[in-house]
């Protein structure tokens, strides 16, 4: 397969008739840690025809502590275009979800924890074939992911280091890396009664998670296990409210060290637009997060979403430099756990963007973020892009 698409994607490099790059500096503050300088971009070659789409995308990142560094090729992929249906082989990155705060029926692919522990949208792309059919705006997929690949973490020294000892970033687990997991997506919208979009989604082989042992050179091991994944994202819109879903049962196989799980979780977005020339959007978000039994827990990120409340506004200025707020909060309704964040971003100039950001985490005493070393992390950051 690789021999087969390296060169046309060569090829994008060469002749991409859409090229665009992103390069980004900055600086991070923690209250404990010594502060980081990191550097990271991406790079994105794409070629598109009438029925064919070739995509490349590079991204890289330079921290100055930790060893956190890396050049991946993330994405990778040729997409074939049929009167009502399309193909797609190669490295994908797949987006489900309609939430806000946390997307737990997004497990298409690895999150990028290297870059970013918190970061849900840093992702790392998945070697897969994708078959596509189209039937009025509704649309049945069945997808392949070929492998498995590896979970990684920054050195256990990182101030948002999630385990309280160190990490194998290889791969364990009694099942070879190479046993594909299939899925079954059949997405369809209404627009009789109200307007809506909805996924129902089937998915067999390896879960999204880990499981973790302790090692005898005083590491955590990740090991793969299989399982099979029900699950549904939709909305609901309604003038400028939009009201949100998404829950999971996974039915974890019986021999493996995790126990079926199960989430939910519901939102409503409301949109209030030009007040005094500004677009607001507020989210409010409830989620739950339950195992049938406790064989092991606080093993994943998506673990801090139990039980808990996410609310969060937006404010767009619409003016010129793209200018806007954003403030959040994570409430854990059990341990009073809270994670407040808020965002400021501008554009100094056509191709220049200023951001900066300030998170705080209050009462961690039992969840996965307790282990963090540090609780506050603020940065700045400044973007060209050409």
């Amino acid at each position: 397969m690789k021999k087969l698409l390296f060169p046309i994607l060569f090829l994008s490099f060469l002749y991409g008739d859409q090229q665009k790059t992103t390069l980004s500096l900055k600086q991070i503050y923690y209250d404990k840690s010594k502060a980081e300088t990191e550097f990271s971009g991406s790079t994105t070659y794409q070629v598109k025809q009438a029925d064919l789409n070739t995509k490349l995308v590079v991204e890289y990142l330079y921290n100055s502590e930790h060893k956190k560094q890396y050049i991946y090729i993330n994405e990778a992929f040729v997409t074939k275009e049929f009167k009502n249906y399309s193909v797609t082989v190669g490295k994908v990155i797949q987006y489900w979800g309609e939430l806000e705060g946390y997307n737990i029926t997004d497990v298409f692919n690895q999150k990028n924890y290297l870059y970013d522990p918190l970061n849900k949208d840093k992702k790392l792309g998945s070697w897969a074939l994708l078959t596509s059919r189209y039937v009025g705006n509704n649309t049945f997929e069945i997808g392949m992911k070929f492998f498995e690949g590896d979970q990684k973490y920054p050195k256990n020294s990182a101030p948002f280091y999630p385990f309280t000892v160190g990490y194998e970033n290889g791969l364990a687990g009694k099942h070879s890396r190479w046993n594909p997991t299939f899925h079954a997506k059949y997405s369809f919208v209404t627009d009789d009664i109200v307007e809506s979009e909805t996924s129902l989604i089937y998915q067999q082989g390896f879960d999204n998670k880990r499981a973790i042992s302790l090692s005898s050179n005083n590491k955590l091991t990740q090991s793969a296990y299989k399982s099979k994944k029900y699950m549904i994202h939709s909305n609901i819109i309604k003038g400028d409210t939009i009201v949100k879903l998404e829950a999971a049962y996974t039915d974890v196989d019986d021999d493996a060290p995790v126990s079926d799980y199960q989430q939910v979780a519901v939102g409503i977005e409301q949109n209030i637009y030009n007040i005094m020339g500004v677009d607001t959007s507020v989210h409010a978000e409830y989620y739950n997060y339950q195992y049938k039994n406790k064989k092991q827990e606080n093993i994943d990120i998506s673990e801090l979403y139990n039980n808990d409340v996410f609310l969060a506004a937006k404010l767009n200025f619409n003016d010129a430099d793209s200018s806007e707020i954003k403030v959040g909060i994570l409430y854990d309704l059990d341990t009073s756990e809270q994670i407040l964040k808020a965002e400021v971003q501008t554009r100094v100039k056509d191709q220049v963007i200023l951001h900066g950001e300030v998170m705080h985490i209050v009462n961690s005493t039992k969840s996965i973020a307790s282990n963090f070393k540090d609780k506050t992390r603020s940065n700045i950051d400044i973007s060209y892009n050409f």
